[in-house]
């Protein structure tokens, strides 16, 4: 009776002992069991798969890959977005101002030049006397363009009388150089320097005939500006040198002559 008893709880602790090792191996057991494959909802990215330990795990993904050692879900997404924006705002400009151009009589302002310029025309009565030509009277007319520091003047000349009574009809181009000029164009002394490149006598074939005639001057003035259009030129003298093509500028055969211009006028 007793042996049978001892066995009895020989027995039952030899279940306690089974149960126990059971249960400590069931986790390295469990551990050891191999993943399920995914199983994906069609259309979807819903997608569920053994997780080894006796459960199930349930993802969302966009990428699902199914490998013999489990599946795999993965999931990206990125999204950038980028936003610049710039404005440049600029203003350049550049403004010369100069001071607006001083001029009176008949001047106006002159694109592409900083200074002042002036453009007048004029009348005068003139008088010549030549060493051997004698006294001549007459008129002529001028044209003349100007700047601070130059005028350029074209002329028209025609004088009769003298030793032949004969008519000389010259056009002189001369430069201006003014003395002084600081508050008009048109007023104040100056001085001169040009030449008649060409010209002409007329006269009877007693008295020599006529010929072609040129020559050299300088000389000086002064001017007086009466208002903003109106200019008095007091005075123009001038020392000339002129030459002919022939030996006929008085009746002594001379070729040359030596004489004093002087003129006055009015320049608008």
């Amino acid at each position: 009776m007793q042996s049978f008893v001892g066995m009895g709880f020989f027995r039952a602790d030899l279940v306690r002992v089974g149960a126990m090792f059971g249960v400590l191996a069931y986790p390295a057991l469990a551990d050891a069991q191999p993943r399920g494959p995914a199983v994906c909802l069609p259309g979807t990215t819903v997608c569920a798969s053994s997780d080894g330990h006796g459960g199930v795990q349930v993802t969302g993904t966009g990428n699902a890959q199914v490998t013999p050692n489990g599946a795999t879900a993965q999931g990206q997404a990125n999204g950038n977005a980028n936003a610049s924006g710039q404005g440049n705002e600029s203003g350049g400009g550049q403004t010369n101002i100069y001071p607006p151009p001083q001029y009176s009589g008949a001047g106006s302002s002159y694109r592409g030049y900083e200074g002042r310029y002036g453009f007048g025309v004029g009348f005068c009565p003139i008088a010549r006397v030549g060493v051997w030509s004698g006294f001549k009277a007459g008129g002529c007319f001028t044209i003349s363009f100007r700047f601070e520091s130059l005028t350029f003047e074209m002329e028209t000349q025609l004088l009769y009388g003298g030793t032949t009574n004969a008519f000389d009809w010259t056009f002189p181009v001369s430069f201006v150089i003014p003395l002084a000029n600081q508050d008009s164009l048109f007023e104040g002394g100056y001085l001169r320097f040009g030449g008649s490149p060409v010209g002409a006598t007329f006269a009877h074939t007693r008295d020599g005939g006529s010929f072609v005639r040129f020559g050299l001057f300088a000389g000086g003035g002064y001017e007086l500006e009466i208002s903003r259009a109106l200019t008095w030129r007091v005075f123009d003298a001038r020392l000339s040198f002129d030459m002919a093509t022939k030996r006929a500028m008085d009746r002594q055969g001379h070729w040359l002559d030596l004489g004093l211009q002087v003129g006055t006028g009015i320049i608008f």
